[in-house]
């Protein structure tokens, strides 16, 4: 019986988990879920569903590289770079964004918001009504 109990939770403690994680320099920002999520910067610890980008990255401004603006630092709703209702900014590396029904050819989707501002945030980056950052 002791065997069994053990097996058990040693099958318990190495499931997979649904959350993408990422090394800080290559995290953007956090997300609360996959789909229909709040948002929270990048140095907060509250959700553990993380959007990265492949190259190391700083999280200060540089004119050009607002990813988007968040209602507060955690347990956010989200907007457009291009909107003026949040103050909160996100900012990473040297990417800059566009804001369109979907990606060009040379562009790559990080994650997609439900609307301009006032948005939920996904990690996938499809679905009629996204808009994609």
């Amino acid at each position: 019986m002791n065997k069994i109990a053990i097996l058990l939770l040693l099958a318990i403690m190495f499931l997979p988990t649904a959350s993408a994680t990422c090394a800080d320099n290559l995290r953007i920002f956090r997300i609360s879920g996959t789909t229909n999520a709040h948002a929270e910067l990048y140095g907060e610890n509250n959700y553990t569903t993380d959007i990265c980008w492949t190259s190391v990255g700083t999280h200060s401004n540089n004119g050009s590289n607002t990813i988007l603006h968040l209602s507060s630092p955690t347990n956010a709703h989200a907007e457009q770079a291009n909107q003026t209702n949040y103050l909160t900014d996100v900012y990473f590396g040297n990417l800059t964004c566009t804001y369109g029904a979907s990606c060009a050819g040379n562009e790559t989707c990080i994650a997609t918001l439900s609307s301009t501002t006032n948005a939920h945030v996904s990690s996938q980056c499809s679905g009629a009504g996204s808009y994609p950052i």
